[in-house]
Parts: structure tokens; C-alpha cells; sequence
């Protein structure tokens, strides 16, 4: 099956760059940040940085972000506690 699916990116993109996030878009970019958001204490960012494979500095820029949507933003932190629940971390 996977060899399959492989010969149908190939000949679809063969000979093309292809980008592959490492996250799964913005509905874990927005749990992410909401997670951090959540465990920061004040004095953690170095803590949260290396939990999330992420820099000191982005950490503070996601702190220091409002949610984008503040009318999606309990629903986020819903799907962040359920997250939370299955899987144990970001």
C-alpha cells in the first residue's frame, strides 16, 4: 500500500519541491500556543522552549500574542484539554 502511494506523489510531483510542515497546521499551531499559554508561570520559558522543540524567543512571542480569534479561544483550550488527555503533551 505505502509503496502504491508513493508512486502517486511521484508522478504527480516528481521533479517538484515539495514543503512538508512538522506540525499539522494551525488547529496544533493554535493547541500549541495555548498549551504554553496555559503552563507559563512567569519564570518557565526555558522549560516550555525545550518542551516544545521551540527557541526562548518564540515562546515569548506566542506569550506575549493574544489568541487570534477570542471567540474560538475556549473552544481551543476544549480541544487542548482533550488533547491533553490522550496523548499527555503538546
Amino acid at each position: 500500500m505505502a509503496a502504491s502511494i508513493v508512486d502517486r506523489v511521484m508522478l504527480r510531483l516528481g521533479g517538484r519541491e515539495v514543503y512538508v510542515p512538522k506540525r499539522a497546521g494551525r488547529t496544533q499551531t493554535a493547541l500549541t500556543h495555548a498549551r504554553i499559554r496555559a503552563r507559563f508561570t512567569g519564570r518557565n520559558q526555558a522549560e516550555l522552549a525545550r518542551e516544545a522543540g521551540m527557541s526562548e524567543r518564540q515562546i515569548r512571542r506566542i506569550l506575549q500574542a493574544a489568541p487570534q480569534n477570542s471567540d474560538t479561544f475556549p473552544l481551543q483550550m476544549s480541544a487542548l484539554n482533550r488533547h491533553i488527555a490522550r496523548h499527555g503533551n503538546f
